[in-house]
C-alpha cells in the first residue's frame, strides 16, 4: 500500500548565512521553527514567518541569539 502524504520542504541550518541560503533554495515564503526540545515554542516566539531574505536574516540572527523557554537555539528548520 502506498500513502502519498506531502511534506513542505525543508533544511535544517546552524547559523545565518545557511538560513539565508536555504530561503534562496526554497522561496518564499518560509518558516523559521527553533529547534529546541519543549514544547510550546510557537508562542514563546520561536515560530516565524518570513517574506524576504532582509527578514529571513534578522529572524535568524534573533533566533540564534535567544532562549526558547530557557533553551539556547542552536538550529533553526527552515520550511515552506
Amino acid at each position: 500500500m502506498t500513502i502519498n502524504v506531502k511534506v513542505p520542504r525543508h533544511i535544517l541550518v546552524r547559523d545565518v548565512e545557511e538560513a539565508v541560503s536555504a530561503h534562496r533554495a526554497i522561496g518564499e515564503p518560509i518558516i523559521l521553527k527553533a529547534q529546541v526540545t519543549v514544547a510550546g515554542r510557537g508562542k514563546a516566539g520561536g515560530v516565524v514567518k518570513a517574506y524576504s531574505e532582509s527578514t529571513v536574516r534578522s529572524e535568524a540572527e534573533r533566533l540564534f541569539k535567544a532562549e526558547v523557554k530557557w533553551l539556547k537555539v542552536r538550529a533553526l528548520l527552515v520550511e515552506e
